[in-house]
C-alpha cells in the first residue's frame, strides 16, 4: 500500500507542471540510476505513437526533430493522458536532452543537473590482484567507484610491455562491453584467438603476454563515469607474466577448514592457487539437509581463498558444498577441462561432471 501511495504522489508532481501548458517536462531523481524521466502529456489514444517514433528523445540541443540521428533507447510508460520515458541507458549529468512530442509538434530541450558529485571515482580494484600472472592470463577485472558510462573501455586501456612497447591488439573488443549490473566492474578478455595454440592468431601474432616480461596496464584518466566525471588520475596496474599455466584446478588439492558446531566460525577453502575472480563470485553454495543455507561470501587476498561466513550458527546435520564445475584458474581452465585443449585430441567418451560436491556432517 505505501508503495502504490509514493507512485501515485510522484506522478501528481508532473502532471501539475504539465497542466500549466507544458506538453514536455523533465523530471529530475537523484536517487535514481537514470537521474530523471522525460514525462509527455497527450490525448494520442493511437498507442502505436506513444514510443520513439512519436515521442522521441535525443542527445543534444536542436529546434527540429533531427533526421540523422538516432533517438534514445528506453521504455514508454502510459498513466492516464501521460507518457512517462525512461531511458535504456541513465542520462548524463550536465548534458543536454531535446524532447519532441509529433502529435502537438512540441519540443523542449533540457539539462540533466549535476546532483551526484559527493564521492571521487576511481579504480577502487584490479583484479588478478597478484603481481605475476601465468602468460595466458584470459581474463582480468576492473572494478571502479562510481558506475561507469559504456562503450569508452578499449579507447581507455592501454597494456605497455617492458616500459616502451605498446601491446597491439591484446583484447578481444566485444560489441557490448561486460559490465555488471550495476556497470562498475568490468570484464575484460585477453585474445582467446591468440592464446590457444592451434588457431592462426596465435601462430601470426603470438600470445598476448610473453614470459619473462614486465607489462603497464594503464587505465587512462580521461575514463568518463555516467556522471560525466573523469578519474583524478590515470591508474596503473604493473605485473609480470610467468610460466603458461597448462593445468586444470583440482579440488581434491584444496585445504578446507571446517568450522565448529553452534559457532559461527568460518568455513574457509584454499586453492593453493590465484583462481578467477569473476567466477569466484557464483562458484560455491552450501546445503543443510537439503536445504540452501544463507552466507557470506568472502574472497581474500591474491583470489587463493574463499571464506564462507553462515548467517547463523551452524548446527548438527549434514552439509553439502555444492561447486560450480565452470570455476577458473587465471588461464580459463575450468574443473573439467583446459582451455587450451589441443583439438587434435579426441574428447568422445569423456563425460564431463555437471557439478562437484564436498560433503561433512556435524554431530
Amino acid at each position: 500500500m505505501k508503495k502504490a501511495i509514493v507512485i501515485s504522489l510522484w506522478l501528481i508532481y508532473p502532471f501539475s507542471l504539465l497542466s500549466q501548458g507544458n506538453k514536455i517536462q523533465f523530471i529530475t531523481d537523484s536517487t535514481s540510476q537514470h537521474f530523471g524521466k522525460v514525462v509527455f502529456k497527450t490525448f494520442e489514444s493511437d498507442h502505436s505513437k506513444m514510443n520513439q517514433n512519436g515521442l522521441p528523445v535525443y542527445y543534444g540541443t536542436y529546434e527540429s526533430e533531427p533526421s540523422d540521428k538516432p533517438g534514445l533507447l528506453g521504455t514508454y510508460q502510459k498513466d492516464g493522458d501521460l507518457v512517462i520515458f525512461t531511458p535504456r541507458f541513465p542520462f548524463t549529468q550536465g548534458k543536454s536532452y531535446t524532447a519532441f512530442n509529433k502529435s502537438s509538434e512540441a519540443h523542449k530541450t533540457f539539462e540533466v543537473p549535476i546532483t551526484n558529485t559527493t564521492l571521487a571515482n576511481e579504480v577502487k580494484h584490479f583484479y588478478p590482484s597478484d603481481d605475476e600472472v601465468p602468460a595466458n592470463l584470459l581474463k582480468f577485472y576492473i572494478e571502479f567507484e562510481k558506475p561507469m558510462k559504456p562503450g569508452q573501455a578499449y579507447q581507455n586501456i592501454i597494456l605497455i610491455k617492458d616500459s616502451k612497447d605498446t601491446v597491439s591488439a591484446p583484447f578481444l573488443e566485444f560489441e557490448q562491453e561486460l559490465w555488471n549490473k550495476e556497470q562498475k566492474l568490468l570484464t575484460i578478455w585477453f585474445d582467446p584467438g591468440r592464446i590457444k595454440r592451434d588457431l592462426s592468431p596465435n601462430q601470426l601474432l603470438g600470445n598476448p603476454l610473453e614470459i619473462n616480461s614486465q607489462y603497464e596496464l594503464i587505465i587512462k584518466k580521461s575514463w568518463k563515469d555516467i556522471y560525466g566525471q573523469t578519474l583524478p588520475s590515470d591508474f596503473i596496474k604493473r605485473f609480470s607474466a610467468v610460466d603458461f599455466d597448462r593445468k586444470k584446478p583440482n579440488e581434491q588439492n584444496w585445504k578446507i577448514d571446517y568450522p565448529t558446531r553452534n559457532s559461527k566460525e568460518i568455513l574457509s577453502i584454499q586453492f593453493h592457487e590465484t583462481m578467477d575472480y569473476g567466477t569466484l563470485l557464483n562458484g560455491f553454495q552450501i546445503e543443510k539437509d537439503g536445504e540452501l543455507i544463507e552466507t557470506e561470501f568472502i574472497i581474500t587476498e591474491l583470489e587463493k581463498s574463499i571464506q564462507i561466513k553462515p548467517q547463523l550458527p551452524w548446527k548438527s546435520g549434514d552439509y553439502k558444498i555444492y561447486i560450480n564445475v565452470n570455476l577458473e584458474d587465471l588461464a580459463g581452465n575450468n574443473l573439467n577441462r583446459l582451455f587450451d585443449t589441443d583439438l587434435s585430441e579426441s574428447i568422445s567418451g569423456k563425460k564431463e561432471r555437471e557439478e562437484i560436491v564436498i560433503g561433512f556432517s556435524m554431530e
